[in-house]
């Protein structure tokens, strides 16, 4: 067996403070709830407010979960004993987040990379606007999503609105259904004409179902935001709900009468759309969610 120990000194822990404190209360999941609640009560919330608080015995789960997360370490001869000093405060704080709001790479499933190291999120290796919203995006959303809306948009081959939403579709899917990647077999409504059936790319990146393993089918008939997903006998449908969906086809329909059809200034308006709604669109509030 391999021995990690932590010992990490006070000043190099993340602070759970005020700050991470409003972080986890807007979080969403019920880890982060009891997590807000626990530390509401008036005298935790006093220490709170005072710095009193690090995060202590949760960098252990943290460094058993997130090996990444530990910055300092020290290992012997034989390789059997590793001490971590200290840890990257930053990405501790986005994974911390993640793993309180229930996101998917702590449960089922983690995304492990074919050919890539890790998934970029330093605004350095990323396209100035994207860059500009990396890390509200990973906060806000975490990086299960952010990996696969990054593998989307290269795959889509330009920043589209519909890919990105079926990127947060799947994800969502696996979330209800307790999924990991390639545990689902989709059925997508997007039909085949775009920019609705660009959902099916979002999707298939989000799931790991793939056209070429037959494991996601694009269904005949009306199209619509909306797919199928199972596991098993567990089945879930998610719609884009109403309101939703008729903002997009306002706001691309605007972009048409402005700059015209598939024109470089179309597909630059487009290019802000979609990051508008990749930074603001929850996926746990913007589908109808049907579970049988």
């Amino acid at each position: 067996f391999k021995v990690q120990a932590f010992r990490i000194g006070d000043d190099k822990l993340l602070r759970f403070d005020t700050d991470l404190m409003e972080a986890v209360c807007g979080r969403g999941g019920a880890g982060a709830a009891l997590v807000c609640k626990l530390h509401g009560e008036e005298r935790v919330l006093e220490l709170v407010h005072s710095g009193h608080f690090g995060c202590w015995d949760e960098m252990v789960v943290m460094g058993l979960l997130y090996p990444e997360v530990c910055r300092e370490q020290n290992t012997t001869a034989s390789g059997q004993d590793n001490v971590v000093y200290g840890v990257d405060r930053d990405l501790t704080r986005i994974r911390y987040l993640d793993l309180l709001a229930g996101d998917m790479s702590a449960r089922a499933g983690h995304r492990e990379s074919v050919v890539l190291r890790n998934y970029p999120t330093d605004p350095r290796l990323l396209r100035s606007d994207v860059g500009g919203l990396a890390g509200q995006i990973i906060e806000r959303h975490g990086l299960e999503e952010w990996n696969a809306a990054v593998l989307a948009n290269e795959l889509h081959r330009h920043l589209g609105v519909y890919s990105i939403l079926g990127v947060k579709m799947g994800i969502r899917a696996r979330e209800i259904l307790g999924a990991g990647v390639d545990e689902l077999r989709v059925t997508s409504r997007a039909g085949s004409v775009p920019p609705l059936s660009c959902l099916t790319d979002g999707l298939q990146v989000a799931t790991g179902a793939s056209l070429g393993r037959g494991t996601i089918v694009v269904a005949s008939g009306k199209s619509s935001p909306a797919a199928v997903f199972s596991k098993g006998k567990r089945k879930v449908v998610l719609q884009l709900k109403t309101r939703i969906a008729e903002q997009i086809r306002a706001d691309i329909k605007t972009a048409v009468a402005k700059h015209g059809a598939l024109t470089e200034a179309y597909w630059k308006a487009v290019r802000e759309l979609a990051l508008d709604y990749w930074l603001e669109m929850d996926r746990r509030e913007i589908f109808v969610e049907s579970v049988e």
